[in-house]
């Protein structure tokens, strides 16, 4: 080898040893803001409190892509469980793995095009300008302001593990094809372990994010591209079959998607009728949109939806000369350039297969469009050394990469906090998504500011509305309550939580909020109803019977009243304000040896209030004066452990008993299922999940524990686990109405009504008595337009309870939209 050759060798490693330092130095320049961002959105509820995080033992081999919601892949598990073993909850440590694994990704992106590079070289100088092109275009991809999103979202993290094994895969597969064409046959060998390796990691893509379904496709793509030559025989002659692994592996992943339970879902869900055609004509017209962006990335929004066309309409038939256009384009770059067309079907297949042939969202999140601006870029680097070579100066895409990294460095701000992310949602598109306002209410009423909460919860109710999203609209509602419930405009916060109950009828918590104001306004009967419908619609809610015990004992009802403190708590064993309760009713029943006795157990449980303190030094003596009646959420309607214990006349409280009550029986199933109900309502969440798990791991058969497990994931938004352990629970105990019940909530919960009216038909069928199971079949069916069916099932509802709550008005409804 000549000293040139190796000098010629010397430079261009050094130019990618610069390229490489350049990406790491400018990567960190531009998002470093960003590692000091806080948890957003659903990062703090899908990592610091999602059990599979903190505990890899319960991590599931499972792919969803059904779910409209984060369902994150067990690689992206593992991943973050790793993170928060060694850096704990801290957010920075979670915001470095995912700028890491962005500045790999713009490293692999270089290396794909270095692997592109033979195919298009000359002489030694295209190879060097080439090398240039390579580096500014991964330098654009590495600061574009589109990419923002999933690089500073956590949640994103399986999009950018995808990214990372699906282009080192296809990196892989392109060396094998270069070594089966070698002369050697000991580097035509090597590629057969190319092949294998290429494989896994396109299998561990597909582990990662539901987006790397395009991977397999990419492959076969890129091999039929570059191998054949004449015909589709010669293509399978030069390729050896080797393609045919992903072949597989695409069609084992198609077959595990439903595609007409995941279309109809959804439309159904938003109550819509459009054709198939139009449905995708609406995925053609947001797709140039995507050009635009890469192109033009000014004024984007932290969140930028594309929401489809669902009508024949300009956009629809303008989208049809767009299908001809790319279509034409391709054919005709078939015979010009053949990367080109490769180009184009990495961007076609990035951005239809995961949202339009799997069509789980109808709006693209920008964080979803990684994988889809790399495509563009790709497409743009080969038109650019295709047809304007000679025609654009090289400062030109510098200058962009300036402009671009301003604008990132600009939008790291919006980044910084849940709420400044969602306050520059709100400005770019003011008036538009309620979600967002309703979410930046929640931040407010949780800091304290309730006059600012309050418009917001007022806007999203309002833009719900429009949208006929009344069920939404209700839940703003009761947010509304709670905050105007803290200024004191307690008429105005009755009314919030009356819409409420016109719509949700069996919003439990909606009639314990009014009955509280109604009791703290003296107007006890007004309470009384609240709560008797409260505990009509959940018998086992300790909180509804300490507070109807608190509106008795005032009206003078004391033997009723001593009934609801007792059963409080028996239902929660160390339910403080219940005890205090209790103690008031003894002392005002003359019998202070036992009002002393429940003072002290409160006391006990809560070392910390003053008020108990207080009461027991005798600084209290006006029992009106007390507070008596908690806002809490909702306890889960199931049973507790039986041996708690329950004061009468002629027995004194155990304090030893009551200390051990949830230590007892902790090596059988039944004793962790016990335990996990103390911890659920003392809100462990978390440490009740573990208890329940433990109690199915002692006894893999025990319903009542799967049960509780799936309420449990219920309440931590988990609806994909919370439907397998209700599956599991009717797998043993069939006929359970509460599992049935609450599995079709969790389905409804995803978007899947379908499934969801699958499961309340087989409800009805297994008692046809059931009103709340026509009632909430009925309220699908109405949802979705279906009037006929809501009538029927409504009326029936009507026929087996005339007064159902709210069930006249929706049968109203639907008759009159008939």
């Amino acid at each position: 080898m000549s000293k040139r050759v190796v000098q010629r060798h010397i430079n261009k490693f050094s130019k990618h040893y610069i390229h490489l330092i350049s990406f790491l130095i400018l990567g960190f320049a531009v998002y470093a803001a960003s590692l000091d961002n806080d948890f957003i959105l659903k990062d703090r509820s899908l990592i610091l409190d999602h059990q599979h995080i903190q505990n890899v033992t319960y991590l599931k081999l499972s792919r969803d892509y059904q779910a409209d919601h984060f369902y994150m892949q067990s690689l992206s598990r593992i991943s973050l469980w790793l993170n928060y073993k060694i850096g704990g909850a801290d957010s920075y440590s979670f915001h470095l793995v995912n700028l890491s694994l962005h500045i790999i990704n713009v490293c692999l992106l270089y290396w794909f095009l270095m692997i592109v590079l033979p195919l298009y070289v000359k002489n030694v100088k295209n190879e060097e300008v080439l090398l240039t092109k390579a580096w500014l275009i991964s330098l654009i991809f590495l600061v574009h302001p589109l990419l923002g999103a999933t690089v500073n979202y956590i949640a994103m993290r399986g999009i950018l593990l995808a990214s990372s094994f699906g282009l080192l895969g296809i990196i892989i597969y392109a060396k094998a094809i270069i070594n089966n064409n070698s002369d050697r046959k000991k580097i035509r060998d090597r590629s057969k372990i190319y092949h294998v390796l290429s494989l896994m990691f396109v299998v561990l893509a597909l582990f990662s994010d539901k987006m790397a379904l395009c991977f397999p496709l990419l492959i076969i793509a890129f091999d039929f591209i570059l191998q054949s030559k004449n015909s589709v025989n010669d293509w399978f002659k030069k390729s050896d079959k080797k393609v045919f692994p992903f072949v597989l592996l695409l069609v084992f992943s198609l077959f595990l998607i439903d595609y007409s339970s995941i279309f109809n879902s959804y439309l159904n869900e938003q109550g819509l009728e459009v054709g198939v055609v139009n449905y995708y004509l609406g995925y053609w017209s947001s797709f140039i949109n995507l050009f635009k962006w890469v192109l033009a990335p000014i004024q984007l929004d932290p969140i930028i939806n594309v929401t489809t066309v669902l009508k024949l309409s300009l956009n629809s038939i303008l989208s049809l000369f767009l299908v001809f256009g790319v279509f034409t384009l391709f054919y005709k770059m078939w015979f010009v350039n053949r990367l080109i067309c490769f180009g184009l079907i990495w961007v076609l297949l990035s951005y239809l297969l995961p949202h339009g042939v799997l069509p789980y969202k109808i709006r693209y999140p920008e964080s979803y469009l990684y994988f889809n601006a790399m495509g563009c870029l790709i497409l743009i680097f080969l038109f650019w050394q295709q047809f304007l070579s000679n025609k654009i100066k090289l400062y030109i895409p510098l200058l962009i990469i300036v402009v671009l990294s301003l604008l990132t460095l600009m939008r790291q701000e919006s980044w910084q906090t849940e709420y400044s992310f969602i306050s520059a949602v709100i400005k770019g598109a003011p008036n538009r998504h309620a979600k967002v306002y309703y979410d930046r209410g929640l931040i407010l009423q949780k800091g304290g500011d309730h006059a600012q909460a309050i418009k917001d919860f007022e806007i999203a109710i309002k833009i719900n509305k429009s949208n006929n999203r009344y069920h939404l609209a209700a839940h703003n509602s009761f947010s509304l309550g709670i905050s105007l419930q803290q200024i004191g405009a307690f008429d105005r916060a009755v009314e919030s939580y009356g819409k409420v109950l016109e719509v949700l009828p069996r919003h439990i918590n909606g009639y314990l909020k009014r009955g509280n104001i109604y009791y703290r306004q003296n107007k006890f009967q007004n309470a009384l109803k609240d709560y008797n419908i409260a505990i009509t619609l959940n018998p086992n809610h300790s909180l509804a019977y300490n507070n109807r015990g608190s509106v008795l004992m005032d009206t003078g009802e004391t033997g009723a009243a001593l009934s609801d403190f007792n059963m409080a708590i028996s239902l929660q064993p160390n339910y403080d304000r219940a005890y205090f309760n209790r103690g008031l009713l003894y002392e005002l029943l003359g019998k202070q040896g036992l009002a002393d006795e429940n003072f002290k157990v409160a006391l006990k449980l809560r070392p910390q209030s003053i008020e108990y303190s207080q009461k027991q030094q005798g600084v209290i003596t006006n029992y009106k004066s007390l507070n008596k009646i908690e806002d809490t959420e909702t306890m889960p309607d199931i049973k507790v452990a039986s041996n708690v214990i329950v004061s009468a006349d002629d027995k004194k409280l155990d304090h030893q008993n009551l200390e051990n009550t949830i230590k007892i029986d902790m090596a059988t199933a039944s004793g962790q299922n016990k335990y996990g109900i103390v911890l659920l309502k003392q809100k462990q969440i978390n440490q009740a999940l573990i208890a329940f798990t433990k109690a199915v791991e002692i006894d893999a058969k025990f319903s009542e524990a799967y049960y509780n497990r799936g309420y449990v994931y219920q309440q931590l938004a988990q609806w994909d686990e919370a439907i397998d352990s209700f599956k599991m629970c009717l797998k043993f105990e069939t006929k359970n109405e509460k599992a049935l019940n609450n599995m079709a909530i969790s389905y409804a919960k995803l978007g899947d009504s379908q499934e969801a009216i699958k499961i309340y038909k087989k409800l009805i069928k297994l008692n046809p008595q059931l009103s709340k199971a026509h009632y909430n079949l009925g309220s699908i069916y109405l949802t979705q337009g279906d009037f006929e069916e809501a009538i029927k099932s409504l009326a029936t509802t009507l026929k087996l309870d005339p007064n159902y709550p709210n069930a006249k008005n929706k049968l109203e409804l639907a008759q009159k939209n008939r």
